[in-house]
């Protein structure tokens, strides 16, 4: 049983040293070699593409990766780019408001702190302003705009916020006087943007366009403030006339305010 198995090794050695002798014969060689290569090649070339094509997968997703990121950056510069020409453009604003006040003498007359106006309540004829306590504003404080027009009073102080109650708000009432005539009568806030003119006598002289401006006698607000305007006239009941008047300002295009500290 020994004496076959070491002659079937024997063989077996004997034919792969044959093999490779022949193998190693150049022609031979060559025959084998190219038809080897030529069953590969299909399955190579087929390797070699997917392996590209997964190359440029994923050299793709890095690209993507990349261009989002860079877009990205981009849209944040972009965010601060337009941050900063808003607050410029605050800033140029401001300070067109502060030179028409300036050349009207408003800094002469008071201590004024400037507000942004942050929004507006119609229906209750209030407004909210940027500026609190933090920056010395007190409830009961004056507001008026660059062009010395009246708007209303500081009702509610917060830190960093104050609520303004329009001189149109039911609740306010305060003497004034028509300009030039030196009419007395007070102002009643209607509501909705409205007012009236009240305890005019039926023997005074008013006409529709005459200004309404405070009074000395009025401990609330500063004199010679721009009030309204006389828009309607009724004959009234009673003893005095039904006056109506609109406030000077305009609420849709008022952006700043200023706080009359002193």
């Amino acid at each position: 049983m020994k004496a076959p198995s070491k002659i079937k090794i024997s063989i077996i050695i004997v034919l792969i040293i044959a093999f490779f002798t022949v193998l190693n014969l150049s022609n031979f060689a060559n025959e084998v070699k190219n038809f080897f290569y030529f069953i590969s090649a299909p399955i190579q070339k087929t390797l070699w593409q997917a392996g590209i094509n997964v190359a440029d997968f994923f050299e793709t997703i890095a690209e993507i990766r990349e261009l989002e990121q860079k877009n990205r950056e981009l849209e944040l510069g972009r965010q601060e780019l337009l941050a900063r020409i808003a607050l410029l453009r605050e800033l140029k604003k401001e300070n067109e408001i502060l030179r028409e006040a300036l050349n009207i003498g408003l800094q002469q007359e008071f201590e004024l702190i400037f507000a942004w106006v942050v929004s507006k309540d119609i229906f209750q004829d209030s407004i909210l302003i940027n500026k609190g306590f933090k920056h010395g504003l007190e409830k009961g404080m004056s507001v008026i705009t660059q062009e010395k027009v009246l708007v209303g009073k500081i009702s509610q102080v917060y830190r960093n916020f104050s609520r303004v109650i329009l001189i149109s708000n039911k609740d306010k009432v305060f003497p004034a006087k028509i300009s030039e005539k030196d009419i007395l009568g007070t102002i009643e806030g209607r509501g909705n943007l409205q007012m009236a003119l009240g305890f005019i006598p039926h023997q005074e002289q008013v006409n529709q366009g005459d200004l309404i401006v405070t009074t000395v006698l009025d401990r609330v607000f500063p004199k010679g403030l721009l009030v309204g305007q006389v828009i309607e006239i009724e004959p009234g009941i009673g003893h005095f006339q039904q006056i109506r008047v609109k406030p000077i300002f305009n609420l849709e295009k008022i952006k700043a305010v200023f706080v009359i500290s002193q």
